[in-house]
């Protein structure tokens, strides 16, 4: 989905995959710097730095509005920008230590391949500390988003086993699979399908990822059933928290729920690291 065909409304899901895709269409020039600005104005009105991850609170940058200017000029020295999704038990490459902790606790992070370091400089949501600001979702403190920026000691290991037509296979079952996540709940019985209509629409909006102008529709096609999925995976967990689940029935549930989440963020990786690529070529290895 591009800019144009949103709604008004923001979401603070996974604000590193529209980000990574609006910035890598900034540095290839098909888009104005203004079009990145919008793009972390649609994340929150303010952001700013935080580059002691392990106590924001002490952070020298902590108490002040860094600013849109300061993010633009960090990744105006990217070469090459990758999305990266990992989760608890599965790191997506990332390689063991404190950042890579930090991460798994936002569950998303940019790496911005630059020409002076031979580790990617990082960039993901980051809670605030203890300070005055009030921490909600990660990165979220009222109008306000924290980012974290910070770099590996060694470089994280590339996603090799990652392709377009493997997601595609992998995301087709798991729809067929959420499908029956969502009226296995025996909280399906309560409400109407009207009530349950409008519930998965708000919560695909939620999960869709806007992107730059391209050619290609791979990237489309995967995030748009990856949003679907996680919409119905939201919606149900939703309702199951809501009206109880028995403890074998949520245990069956939550496996379930878990490996179709690392189908779906597996796929939106996929989807914007693909775009990334077909915006600025392939990475330099050299």
């Amino acid at each position: 989905m591009t800019r144009s065909n949103t709604s008004e409304t923001s979401s603070h899901l996974r604000p590193t995959a529209a980000l990574g895709a609006w910035a890598a269409a900034w540095l290839a020039g098909t888009v104005p710097a203004d079009a990145v600005l919008d793009t972390l104005a649609d994340i929150a009105p303010r952001h700013r730095f935080i580059t002691d991850v392990d106590d924001p609170a002490d952070d020298p940058m902590a108490a002040g509005d860094t600013g849109t200017a300061e993010m633009l000029a960090v990744l105006k020295t990217a070469t090459f920008i990758e999305l990266r999704l990992p989760a608890p038990g599965d790191p997506h490459g990332l390689p063991p230590g404190d950042v890579t902790r930090q991460i798994l606790r936002s569950g998303e992070v940019l790496l911005l391949t630059t020409p002076d370091d031979d580790a990617p400089t990082l960039l993901f949501p980051g809670r605030p500390g203890t300070g005055s600001l009030r921490a909600g979702p990660f990165g979220a403190t009222g109008d306000q988003f924290c980012w974290n920026i910070a770099q590996f000691e060694v470089p994280a290991a590339p996603l090799t086993d990652y392709s377009v037509g493997a997601a595609a296979r992998d995301l087709k079952e798991a729809t067929r699979t959420a499908a029956d996540v969502l009226s296995d709940l025996p909280s399906m019985s309560s409400g109407t399908k009207d009530t349950l209509r409008l519930e998965l629409a708000a919560a695909t909006e939620r999960r869709t990822v806007t992107l730059p102008p391209h050619d290609g529709t791979r990237a489309d096609n995967l995030l748009a059933s990856a949003a679907r999925i996680d919409a119905i995976l939201d919606v149900a967990t939703a309702r199951g928290a809501t009206f109880g689940l028995t403890a074998r029935q949520g245990e069956g549930g939550d496996a379930q729920i878990r490996e179709l989440r690392a189908i779906t963020r597996r796929a939106v990786t996929v989807g914007v690291n693909a775009l990334i690529v077909e915006i600025l070529g392939p990475p330099d290895t050299q």
